[in-house]
C-alpha cells in the first residue's frame, strides 16, 4: 500500500479522490435521515428537535462530501464530529422520550454515532 492513500481507504478512487467506505455510507445514511427529519417523516422526533436533527444531519453529510471533494482533514473531521453527535442525541432523545432502553431505533442510532466516532478517530492520523 502506497503513503499517498488515505486511511480506510479502498485500492479505487473516484475523481482521483480515495474511497473511503465508512464515510460514504455514513454520509449517506445521514442526509437520508437529515431529510426525511426536515420533512416531518421521522417516527419518534417531533416537532423543533425533529427540524434541528434534520438541519444538522443533512449539514453533517455535507461536510463529508465536502472534505472529500476538497481533500480537507477539517471538513472531513467536522461532518464525521457533528455525524457522531448527531447520532448520539437521536439515541439519548429516543430513551429519553419513550422510557424504552431496548428500542432498536435507538440503539441502531448508537451504533452510527459510534461509527461516526471510530472513523474520527481513525482519520485523525491519515490524510485525505
Amino acid at each position: 500500500m502506497s503513503t499517498d492513500r488515505a486511511v480506510g481507504a479502498l485500492p479505487w478512487r473516484i475523481a482521483r479522490r480515495d474511497v473511503r467506505p465508512g464515510a460514504l455510507i455514513l454520509s449517506l445514511v445521514t442526509f437520508v435521515f437529515g431529510v426525511n427529519a426536515i420533512l416531518g417523516r421521522t417516527t419518534h422526533l417531533s416537532g423543533v428537535w425533529e427540524d434541528i436533527c434534520g438541519i444538522i444531519a443533512v449539514l453533517s453529510a455535507g461536510g463529508l462530501w465536502t472534505g472529500w471533494w476538497a481533500r480537507s482533514l477539517r471538513a472531513m473531521a467536522a461532518g464525521l464530529v457533528t455525524a457522531c453527535w448527531t447520532w448520539a442525541f437521536v439515541a439519548v432523545y429516543l430513551i429519553a422520550t419513550t422510557g424504552d432502553v431496548w428500542l432498536l431505533s435507538a440503539w441502531i442510532s448508537g451504533c452510527w454515532s459510534a461509527l461516526a466516532g471510530l472513523l474520527w478517530l481513525r482519520d485523525r492520523r491519515g490524510s485525505v
